[in-house]
Parts: C-alpha cells; structure tokens; sequence
C-alpha cells in the first residue's frame, strides 16, 4: 500500500494558505499542505458540510494518495472495491466482463479501486482535516480575491490575508474569473445527466436485488448515450448516472416528474430499463442537470446545472493556466479542469492536485520560493489536465459513437478483451492515468528546477 503520513516532506517556515471551498479537493488540498508543514484556513459559502452526494469513483492514481494522508482506515469502511465489471449494449447485449476486478487492480496498480458515496467521502476528509487542525469556516462567502496582498474579501465585509490563496470552489466558481481575468459563461452542450441513488433495503424485486448485490461496475454504452452503476456506501446502496442527448425540460423539478420521464426515455433499453424500472420504483431522490462547457473554451467540457437536489459533478475544461498573474493564487480541483464523466478522473485529478501542491509547498523556506513553487504547480497541473481531456474525449466518442461498422469492430473488440491481455479492458491509456503517482512526479520536478 501506499506510504503514510510520516515518510511526506515538511516545510520549517509555515505558511499562511486560504482554501476557498469546502468539497473534496479543497478538504483533501488542506490536509496535503497541512502535512507539508503550512496552516490550511478554509472558506466555505456552505452552511454546513454537505448531507447529499452522487457516486464517486477513486481510481488507482487517487486512492493511494489516501494512505499517504493518514485516511486509508477512516475510508475503507465505508468504501466498495467492486469485484466485477460488466459492459453492455443499450439493448443489452454483453459486450465484455471482467471477473477478480479488485485483485486484477491491487495487483496491477499497488491500490485499489474504490467507489463511495459523496457524503462519505466528504465526512472522511473533513474528519482527517480537523484531527490535523484545519480551521474551516462554513457560512463564509467568498466575494473577492485581493491581488495586492494575497487574501479574500467575504460577503460579510471580513477581509482575511495569507500567503497563499487556492481557489478550489468547483465549476460554478465565483472567483475563477477574477483571478484568471477573463469572463467564463458556461453553455450547453447538448446533453444532459441522471443520477439515481438506491437503497437496497428498500428493493423488494429478487432479480434487482441479486443484481445490486453483486459488487459490481455495470457500463452501458449506445449511440449518443452512455450510463454507469456502481455500489456506493460500502455496499449499502447502488449509484446510477446516465448521460442522454438534451431534452431538458425545466417545468419537470419534482423527483415524482423526472422520474417518470426517466422512464419514458429508457423505454427502449432492454433489458437495462427493465433493471432501472424497477429501481425507479423505490428510488427516493434523482438529479437532473444540463452538461455545459464555458464559451472560451473547447467542446467536450461540461459543468452541472442542477434542477432538483444537487451533485457537484462538474465538468469545466483546463483554462490556460491555474495560475494568477500574481503567483499567489492558484485553482485546483473542478474549479480548474473538471471533465466529462467517461474515465472518471474528475475526483482524483482534485486528489492529484491536492498531492502536487502539498509535496511543492513541502519544499517552501521562503516567500521568495512561492512563485517558482506556483508556477511549478501550474505547469504540472494543466499539462496533466490537457491530456486527460483528450483521452476522456477520445474515450467518450469510443463509447457514444453511432451504430455502424466502427461500432461493429468496437464491440469485437470488447468481445475479445475476455482475453485479460487486450487493451479495452486495460487499455494503454489506463497505464499512465492509473499509476500517475503525483507526489512522486511533483519531487521529480522540483528536484530538476529546485527554489
């Protein structure tokens, strides 16, 4: 497994960082530089840490920087490490299946692969960074980043300084174009996302209920549409999300309405909408939002509009840089670079993130060295974005592609990865994003242009 907290480097001269946000990335940012020997302050605008979340699935690449922050033993027990994987057809056909998954990827990669429930996850992090101190302020709106001496100014006319300032507030952030400096509209993209959590104590149906309790990853993949199951909760319950081409229909705000309108859009996948049926009909909360991408930059990333209870699933592609002109503010997390859903790395890129900036700041004497240090995090951070969204396009259009003679050789292809050696099952591109070490790459950098 991975090291612990003790084997991270620290800082002798502590700085002052101010977290804006209070998800995973901005949790798991203040613990890493709180181990690297800073003080971590968060702002939150939330009164509350939040009770609700979606699926979320930690790769390889994010779950072994868990160990290195002291986390591994508060986030098993509520963690699943799926033990099966499953690809399908929209109208069911099995196209590929894995058996042995979890033993397959601890051995491949040195960690697992977990999927947890949002709020879980959230309640892990928050409980790690207040056992190391963190001071987090919910209620605290952010309005305004000072540039002439690192800080933030709240709604409420409080004004706090520090040295460092990381803007980890998600896709809707409000300070991302006043640091960046150009304005960042969000508009469609032409589909739209589902998310449906089940209980399983309340599934009465023998056949779903045999289906959830298999600790399993179910893919579905069609033309123009893609879904995804996993169990979340340690088990206890099952996450679905399914991307569609954009009807939105904004009077349809009611669980009750959008699941009935569920229903009528998977009345041709069969048998997966005899599977989702049934969970529908003990299915006690179900989001909807509009995926859209910021006007400056490239098709293919997404942001969340949510019309009834909230994810924070988001999708805004890397801007140029994470970085201010100033140097003394930096974005991290779906603030950043959220992407589409198609490899799940939003989550662990903020995890990535989080490392990077920990392990850079590890080696900060000096106020002099922030800048190199910033900059240092900048380049890493969006050149890792940058080709991860390309992948996950590439991946996407893979997935989603039209029936025809490509997706004829692309189902061959699934058929054939029974055999563990071909590549759709452990593709070359799941290499490198899986065994991506960010702690390990950020000391590599450092240590080739030292501050």
């Amino acid at each position: 497994m991975p090291n612990s907290p003790d084997s991270l480097g620290s800082s002798p001269k502590p700085l002052e960082v101010i977290i804006v946000g209070g998800g995973p990335c901005a949790l798991a940012t203040a613990i890493s530089v709180t181990l690297a020997g800073h003080k971590a302050t968060i702002f939150e605008a939330a009164e509350k840490a939040h009770s609700f979340g979606a699926g979320l699935q930690s790769s390889p690449n994010g779950t072994q920087l868990f160990s290195r922050w002291g986390l591994y033993d508060i986030l098993k027990p509520v963690a699943t490490a799926p033990t099966l994987l499953h690809i399908h057809s929209l109208d069911g056909r099995p196209l590929a299946r894995r058996e042995s998954y979890e033993d397959e990827v601890l051995r491949r990669y040195g960690s697992p692969l977990w999927t947890f429930q949002r709020v879980d996850l959230q309640a892990g992090l928050h409980r790690r960074a207040i056992e190391l101190g963190v001071n987090i302020n919910y209620s605290s709106r952010v309005i305004e980043f000072a540039s002439s001496r690192p800080g933030i100014e709240l709604e409420n006319g409080e004004r706090h300084h520090g040295d460092l300032v990381v803007v980890a507030d998600g896709t809707w952030s409000t300070l991302r174009s006043k640091v960046l400096g150009e304005p960042i509209n969000p508009q469609p993209t032409g589909d739209m996302a589902y998310r449906i959590d089940i209980d399983r104590a309340q599934i009465q149906d023998k056949e779903l209920l045999k289906l959830m309790s298999l600790q399993q990853i179910r893919l579905w993949v069609g033309p123009g549409s893609f879904a995804v199951g996993y169990p979340v909760g340690g088990g206890t319950k099952f996450s679905v999300l399914l991307l569609l081409p954009d009807n939105f229909q904004t009077g349809n705000s009611s669980a009750s309405a959008i699941i009935e309108e569920m229903r009528k859009r998977l009345k041709d996948w069969d048998p997966i909408s005899m599977s989702l049926t049934a969970m529908l009909d003990v299915v006690r909360r179900v989001n909807k939002w509009r995926l859209v991408h910021g006007e400056l930059f490239i098709r293919g990333n997404y942001s969340s509009e949510e019309i009834s209870l909230t994810n924070d699933i988001s999708t805004v592609p890397p801007p140029p840089t994470l970085l201010a002109s100033q140097t003394m503010c930096v974005l991290a997390g779906d603030c950043g670079h959220s992407i589409p859903p198609f490899l799940e790395q939003s989550l662990n890129l903020g995890l990535e993130d989080a490392a990077t900036l920990g392990c850079l700041l590890s080696h900060v004497t000096s106020l002099t060295q922030l800048p190199r240090a910033t900059a240092l995090y900048d380049r890493l951070r969006t050149s890792r974005a940058r080709e991860l969204l390309e992948e996950t396009e590439i991946h996407e259009g893979e997935l989603r592609m039209a029936n025809g003679k490509l997706q004829m050789r692309r189902d061959n292809e699934m058929a054939e990865s029974l055999n563990k050696d071909n590549d759709w099952m452990y593709p070359k591109i799941q290499e490198w994003i899986w065994s991506y070490d960010a702690y390990e790459e950020a000391e590599k950098a450092y240590l080739n242009e030292p501050y």
